[in-house]
């Protein structure tokens, strides 16, 4: 029967895709076209992609320009068809669906091939649109076989156009050790290094991300990482907006109940972002797995953010939303002797000083509390910290300096403020204590001696250790067998503390 479709953009098969970028249409509206015909080239930072035809038919509506960025799921284009769509080709991903049905049943239309990559390396119609960079075909091949942003390089060419040369230039101010030197004498999962590679390319060429703006930060994070790590969302029971009053207004916070009956254990969960980047979307993906693995409910928190808000800002919403989950819990259907908190990266560092805060006020404290490989000290000495210097483990020394510096106040004395360090704290009176560290990461060394001070301190606590994780890869359970089972053990780690009965 003839009817509408949507063409829809989705992953090539086995490729770790969010989005891909609308190089140029090879078609009309209102052009006639054969099942399979060529209909777009996308490009992703891994390789050129055809959009074919999934049936013969005629192009009613273009509704994407060439130089967009698109996620997978966004309808690209429809057609009028003649019949049935029919499979194109062996790709498993290939197909339409009649306009107006679910998303959840989205079937794209991507291939990869020589032909693309071919049809990707021409200048694209429309390329001066927002969003497109226009480059030659050598330096726009070189760009996507290096995984370097055509955004952030120079444009000698007479037409504006980014050049072989400046590629070539960008990729000769690569700074730190190649991959083969950072990883010498290290055994690297075979998924980890796929990960790490692609960030190395998509890093190469480009200024130290410690030099880039605050908002090129967020910006990164925002377009690149979060989409990535929170495009299969696990389903939960309800995922519900709330509001608490913190100290300088409302703050917004995410619940993501697995459908726990009331009253219920809750985790408070603190993102991570060196204080500076992050929130309630890029954290999703931990949330649930958490809430799932750890039958609770899970809220996450989006305390202010450096350097517009220094130390102890965002301590101080941490401190305002565990008080009031502490004392007015049983109104959200929560119990309060089964409140934990926790977080990863900076969250961990604000996870254990609103712990310490909470100690020193003499008020109630949190049952628990989980700290995934947290910095807590400005100025740590420890062998990890330059085993992983290298910019390929994710977390280089002049980013690290760079988030605590946006981070605390000017003029703050190092080590002056254990709430700010908590290393240079007093640890004893603190609840069990989840302390998570990554075997490949730069803060390794601190998450020890955090460990070790527990013990000293005589804190129960559970130093637990991922050795085939860097920095930050919790969030890439799309990628790593090693961080799905990592977050699953972490939650029942806490299932079981939650669990226990109160002392």
């Amino acid at each position: 029967m003839p009817g509408l479709l949507e063409v829809k953009l989705v992953g090539a098969a086995g490729e770790y895709m969010e989005s891909a970028l609308l190089v140029s249409w090879a078609v009309a509206p209102g052009e006639r076209v054969e099942a399979g015909a060529l209909l777009a080239v996308v490009e992703t930072a891994k390789a050129a992609s055809e959009v074919p035809a999934p049936a013969a038919g005629t192009v009613e509506a273009l509704l994407v320009e060439p130089g967009r960025e698109v996620g997978v799921g966004a309808v690209l284009c429809r057609l009028r068809v003649d019949g049935p769509p029919e499979p194109v080709g062996p790709h498993p991903t290939a197909g339409s669906e009649p306009a107006g049905a679910s998303p959840s049943g989205a079937g794209g239309a991507v291939r990869s091939g020589p032909t693309a990559a071919r049809a990707a390396s021409e200048p694209a119609p429309g390329a001066r649109a927002d969003g497109f960079v226009p480059a030659s075909p050598i330096a726009r091949r070189l760009a996507r076989e290096r995984g370097l942003d055509l955004a952030r390089l120079p444009r000698s060419g007479g037409d504006g156009r980014v050049m072989e040369k400046d590629v070539l230039a960008a990729l000769a101010t690569v700074r730190g050790a190649p991959p083969a030197a950072a990883t010498e004498g290290i055994e690297l999962d075979a998924q980890l290094r796929a990960v790490l590679d692609q960030a190395a390319r998509q890093s190469a060429g480009l200024p130290p991300i410690a030099a880039w703006s605050i908002a090129e930060l967020r910006s990164w994070m925002d377009r690149r990482f979060t989409p990535a790590w929170n495009h299969d969302l696990l389903p939960v029971a309800r995922v519900a907006a709330l509001e608490l009053r913190g100290p300088a207004g409302p703050l917004a916070c995410r619940l993501y109940d697995p459908g726990i009956p009331g009253p219920a254990p809750l985790l408070l969960w603190l993102h991570g972002g060196g204080w500076i980047m992050g929130g309630l979307d890029s954290h999703a993906g931990i949330c649930r797995r958490l809430a799932l693995a750890g039958a609770c409910r899970v809220l996450a928190l989006a305390y202010r953010l450096a350097p517009e808000h220094r130390f102890p800002a965002a301590l101080e919403d941490t401190l305002a939303a565990l008080r009031f989950l502490l004392e007015h819990g049983p109104a959200l259907g929560l119990d309060p002797r089964r409140i934990a908190v926790g977080g990863d990266s900076a969250g961990a560092n604000l996870a254990l000083a609103a712990l310490l805060a909470l100690r020193d006020a003499g008020g109630p404290l949190p049952r628990a509390g989980i700290l995934a490989y947290g910095g807590y000290r400005r100025r740590f000495s420890g062998a990890s910290r330059a085993r992983f210097a290298d910019p390929y483990w994710l977390l280089p020394p002049d980013l690290l300096d760079r988030f605590w510096a946006e981070y605390l106040p000017e003029g703050h004395g190092d080590g002056t403020d254990p709430l700010a360090e908590p290393l240079a704290a007093d640890l004893a009176g603190l609840p069990p204590l989840l302390v998570g560290a990554a075997g490949l990461d730069p803060l390794l060394d601190e998450s020890r001696a955090l460990a070790a001070r527990l013990a000293e301190a005589r804190v129960r606590h559970e130093l637990v250790l991922w050795p085939g994780l860097a920095h930050g890869t919790l969030h890439m359970t799309r990628a790593l067998d090693a961080a799905v089972v990592a977050l699953e053990r972490l939650g029942q780690r806490l299932r079981r503390l939650l669990g226990e009965e109160p002392a």
